[in-house]
């Protein structure tokens, strides 16, 4: 009987999930701009007989196991890895440039600073391990762009500069990152609100409950038990007539109304009539999965069925063209076979594997047989035998299945 081992090598992934997010959606520390590349600065970081170390595309050791954790490289050409129970940083030739002293530390981000944990307490660190405050807040996010992270202190979050200062002086019972809009969610009294990156609210604690605005100008708020949607200056655009919204993705938004799903474009106009049991956000390639019963099958954006409903579960499309999907027979709970499918719905790589991921953009993606791991490339051929007992990307959690 096969049994899916996927969450195995994500729990070789520092995964810190917090109950609230600007996107809506579980944050860590290591949220920001990432490279999707497995193989980052050549090197992949792999279990064998019980330690990490680093392989090349040949299989090759470049660093020889000797971690208790390993993490693939950024694109600054640094690893955090786990030795003697502590982490520390290493660079591609397997040399220390941060030592071995933090109880956790997360990646880098773009601004060259990673969040760290010392003696339970958070801080964050430059390239070389510098402290850039002492360590005094229960959580931190991580600096983005505008160069303030939120960091909690006991129950009340707050937002930081990089000298560890509360910038605004005001507390919140939750608070997330800035998006590049320059807005955060925030929530005050149990309501949810905006402020900008001065501190002032953009739009007032009101919402029941609100999703991030992501890459977009419109965000998704609940009023009295129903959705509408707010623009950057915090306006109400769309009235509060849904019963589900959620943010828009390529153009459209999926909603919800009478029980079911569709979606409307960016004029909240009806695009697609609400029929369906469930449904996800249109991929760059024009193309979305929808359910009906139990199975999945894809629209274009005239809705019209592409694939017909067809397997029990499935991921969206990477930038390859190939989707990540499940099958499993009838009255069977355990048992399953995952594998590809292209934008016409067709079978590009068999269900053969145990757990899988989507692919990354260098082209390959991970899978399981058995109790091992390998790589595949996009024809579905191995680059990596299944034969490690496990297989670490910094952002193998971000391919974790969206099923």
């Amino acid at each position: 009987m096969k049994k899916s081992r996927f969450f195995i090598f994500l729990m070789a992934v520092m995964c810190v999930v917090t109950l609230f997010s600007g996107c809506n959606q579980p944050q860590t520390p290591q949220d920001a701009a990432w490279d999707d590349i497995l193989f980052n600065k050549g090197l992949l970081a792999v279990k064998e007989d019980g330690a990490y170390g680093y392989v090349n595309v040949k299989g090759e050791f470049v660093i020889e196991p000797q971690f208790e954790r390993a993490f693939n490289f950024g694109s600054n050409g640094l690893a955090r890895v786990k030795k003697d129970n502590f982490y520390g940083v290493i660079n591609t030739k397997g040399e220390t440039v941060v030592d071995f002293e933090f109880d956790v530390i997360y990646d880098f981000k773009d601004n060259d600073t990673a969040v760290v944990i010392l003696d339970d307490k958070w801080s964050c660190i430059d390239e070389k391990g510098n402290l850039l405050f002492n360590p005094q807040y229960d959580k931190i996010y991580g600096f983005t762009s505008c160069g303030l992270s939120a960091a909690q202190i006991g129950d009340k979050w707050c937002y930081i500069d990089k000298t560890g200062k509360d910038v605004f002086e005001k507390s919140f019972e939750a608070a997330g990152s800035f998006g590049k809009n320059g807005i955060a969610k925030v929530k005050v009294d149990g309501l949810y609100g905006y402020i900008n990156t001065s501190g002032a609210y953009v739009a007032e604690p009101q919402f029941e409950e609100a999703y991030g605005f992501g890459d977009t100008s419109l965000a998704a708020v609940q009023k009295n038990g129903q959705w509408g949607y707010i623009n950057e200056a915090g306006e109400v655009v769309c009235d509060f007539i849904f019963e589900g919204a959620y943010g828009f993705v390529n153009g459209l938004a999926i909603i919800k109304q009478d029980g079911k799903y569709g979606y409307v474009n960016e004029k909240f106009e009806i695009v697609i009539e609400p029929t369906y049991l469930l449904c996800k956000s249109f991929a760059d390639n024009g193309l979305a999965w929808f359910k009906q019963d139990t199975r999945w099958g894809l629209i274009n954006r005239r809705g019209e069925v592409v694939m017909e409903p067809t397997y029990y579960k499935v991921d969206t499309f990477s930038s390859n063209g190939l989707a990540l999907v499940m099958e499993r027979e009838k009255n069977q709970s355990v048992d399953y076979d995952q594998g590809y499918v292209n934008t016409k719905g067709e079978v590009a790589i068999d269900l053969q594997f145990d757990s899988a991921t989507a692919f990354f953009s260098d082209g390959y993606a991970i899978v399981q047989i058995g109790d091992k791991y390998g790589v595949i490339n996009e024809q579905g051929e191995f680059v990596l035998n299944p034969k490690y007992e496990g297989i670490c990307s910094v952002k193998v959690n971000a391919k974790e299945p969206n099923w």
